[in-house]
């Protein structure tokens, strides 16, 4: 892999909709297409390419069903588009749905309950949180709410931490990170997790319900950590308190939780474009930060796929996909320090 600068922005997407397989998007170089790669039964498919529109995005993939998706990614003119999978065939066929213009790339995108789609970025010019949520399967019946005043740096992050609960986090224009709990549509309002200042989006898991995690890079360029554990659905629970892991990353963190086993495994890039690793159960962080070599362009995406399985991605500077897996048995697939090329030309 060739050697070049690391940026911030994403240029990946992985989702697991069943055990042992995985969907990873991207934007080509080009623009011209949303690229598809999917691993099932131990094998990687070829490209596949969703045109249709000049992207600017990574985009961001929802399962609101089993069996189906969701696509979300922003075009050169900053909207927001839609496409749904139904098991068979892509909804629309050879085009897709506009959501809203004038937001930022997306930020993230839930499912709470079977059919609901919750969205989440930032409008462009004021800063501003907007949410857009369909309940309705495969409908264009979508419904928009701007929340959190206008201090979104930038876009939000959401994860679902309980039956019909989520959380949601942004960077601040004060580069704090703010927190919403919303609780079967009633929402906590926004409030700062400390006075804290970071230099990156928090990346956020759920270990377990009601848990949740928050990682990012404060401005000594080190790794933080903090967690909070909602006692019933309403937000009672208390932040154990910002804790640093130490490291030097030049590029957000990506966090990925393993249920099964209690463990988070958190990935970041040094200066040098090279992918670190450490794990712990969010209370403990035994050892250190483990090199697994490489030079990437990019922020790491992982995704575990089935229990204590974990696979890490990154563009390397030949602008192809490179991965590495982890089984069950802790062993890294092809080796610690290689990676295995899935191709491709991405932008970043």
């Amino acid at each position: 892999m060739e050697q070049t600068s690391v940026t911030d922005e994403p240029a990946l997407f992985a989702i697991s909709p069943v055990c042992d397989q995985i969907d990873i998007f991207a934007v080509n170089s080009s623009q011209t297409n949303l690229l598809q790669k999917t691993f099932s039964d131990g094998t990687w498919s070829n490209w596949k390419q969703h045109g249709g529109l000049t992207f600017k995005s990574a985009p961001t993939a929802v399962i609101p069903d089993p069996g189906t998706l969701d696509l979300l990614v922003t075009d050169a003119s900053n909207t927001l588009y839609h496409r749904h999978y139904n098991g068979s065939v892509w909804t629309p066929t050879d085009s897709w749905f506009t959501l809203t213009d004038s937001v930022t790339a997306v930020g993230s995108a839930i499912s709470q309950w079977a059919g609901r789609i919750d969205v989440y970025s930032r409008k462009l010019g004021n800063n501003e949180t907007i949410s857009l949520y369909n309940t309705e399967r495969n409908s264009r019946r979508w419904f928009t709410l701007y929340y959190g005043g206008f201090i979104a740096k930038g876009p939000p992050v959401a994860i679902v931490t309980g039956r019909y609960t989520m959380d949601y986090f942004l960077l601040g224009t004060d580069n704090r990170i703010w927190h919403n709990h919303d609780s079967m549509g009633h929402h906590s309002g926004l409030s700062s997790i400390g006075d804290q200042t970071f230099v990156s989006n928090p990346s956020v898991v759920s270990i377990s319900q009601g848990r949740v995690d928050i990682f990012a890079i404060a401005s000594d360029r080190s790794a933080m950590h903090n967690s909070f554990q909602h006692v019933t659905n309403e937000t009672d629970g208390v932040w154990t308190g910002w804790e640093r892991l130490k490291g030097s990353f030049d590029s957000p963190l990506s966090a990925v939780a393993t249920k099964e086993t209690n463990t988070i495994h958190v990935f970041g890039l040094s200066s040098n474009g090279a992918l670190w690793h450490r794990e712990g159960n969010g209370s403990v962080w035994p050892g250190n930060w483990q090199s697994h070599g490489g030079s990437f362009l990019n922020v790491p995406v992982a995704v575990s796929s089935c229990r204590d399985t974990i696979d890490v991605f990154g563009v390397g500077g030949d602008a192809a996909l490179w991965h590495q897996r982890r089984g069950s048995t802790g062993a890294w697939t092809p080796g610690l320090n290689k990676w295995e090329s899935l191709q491709g030309s991405i932008r970043v």
